[in-house]
């Protein structure tokens, strides 16, 4: 596994960053957005369109740390910042009817301007991150492994 630089892992929010194995993207999900404090901004990019979009979403079309990845075919791109209405939308409608395994592409977490969370290529193993300390707890982490919603998590080396 490559090792990372302290630089390098900058913009996220600590250096304790963990590569996770997702096994159960819809639950892991739900998990994170009740964990996540209000707030916290979260980015869904892929098919959304069949959806319209709610109005719980931002006009923001990305941030300096939520971009798209996605250039072309340009896919939807809608950003939340977690509150009591948008997140009631996730859990209920969002995350349980869009088809998170197959229409999500690529889901991404900021809050204070730092990366806890991203995962890229629809959840591949080796594109799924995020980092624990203050706001996402390594028992967290443990946690979704024994509810089996993520099947081992690995922390990213990181020297210097």
């Amino acid at each position: 596994m490559r090792t990372y630089t302290k630089a390098q892992l900058a913009h996220w929010a600590s250096v304790e960053v963990y590569r996770l194995a997702v096994t159960r993207i819809p639950l892991f999900l739900t998990e994170l957005i009740t964990l996540l404090p209000a707030g916290t901004l979260l980015s869904f990019e892929g098919e959304l369109h069949p959806w319209p979009k709610p109005s719980v979403a931002l006009e923001l079309e990305d941030t300096p740390l939520l971009l798209r990845n996605t250039l072309a075919p340009e896919l939807d791109f809608w950003i939340f910042s977690l509150q009591q209405e948008s997140r009631h939308y996730l859990l209920q409608d969002f995350v349980t009817k869009v088809g998170m395994d197959h229409r999500v592409l690529h889901v991404l977490a900021e809050y204070q301007s730092k990366l806890l969370f991203g995962a890229h290529d629809a959840f591949h193993p080796e594109s799924t991150h995020i980092a624990c300390g203050a706001t996402v707890p390594l028992q967290w982490l443990q946690d979704q492994q024994q509810k089996q919603t993520i099947a081992n998590y690995q922390k990213l080396p990181v020297s210097g």
